[in-house]
């Protein structure tokens, strides 16, 4: 299940497939929240679609990554700077 919203905010969605997702996010959307039966998803959990959305909504630059193992630790690192 995912939840997106507009880029004002002021207008939120869950749709249960990756394609409903993606159509969103084609149409401007964000993804706020992945969760599987209730329970948010980790980015070691997520799949590679998934990690590709997370990181266009935080801004993420995943230029030169291939793998889904590259992806996920720029991601991560990208996190722990901003937590700094």
């Amino acid at each position: 299940m995912f939840t997106l919203k507009n880029k004002y905010g002021n207008i939120i969605k869950t749709v249960e497939t990756e394609r409903q997702r993606n159509n969103l996010i084609d149409l401007g959307y964000e993804v706020v929240s992945a969760t599987t039966e209730g329970t948010p998803l980790t980015l070691d959990e997520m799949k590679l679609e998934q990690l590709e959305a997370y990181a266009k909504e935080k801004g993420i630059d995943l230029t030169g990554c291939k793998t889904k193992p590259e992806k996920l630790a720029k991601i991560k690192e990208f996190e722990k700077e901003s937590e700094e």
